[in-house]
């Protein structure tokens, strides 16, 4: 999976391994905003990290209000 080089990934991987018994365990929220300025919080699947880097990857429809409020601005938290 890459080099450790953010401080929070390797406890999201312990995190994953200990609960992986749990269906839900890959489940997390992705807090976004929308164009009209207004907080959307989704759930979302992880999906694992792009090769050799520190970005989380979801798969999601392309046509989800997600991808155009991302493209609005760019900034979340999940």
């Amino acid at each position: 999976m890459g080099s450790l080089s953010v401080p929070w990934k390797q406890l999201l991987l312990t995190a994953l391994e200990t609960n992986a018994h749990l269906k839900y365990s890959s489940f997390f929220q992705l807090a976004t905003v929308r164009p009209n300025g207004k907080p959307a919080n989704r759930t979302v699947v992880f999906r694992g990290f792009q090769e050799g880097s520190d970005k989380i990857q979801i798969n999601t429809d392309s046509r989800s209000h997600k991808i155009e409020d991302i493209k609005h601005c760019p900034f979340g938290e999940f």
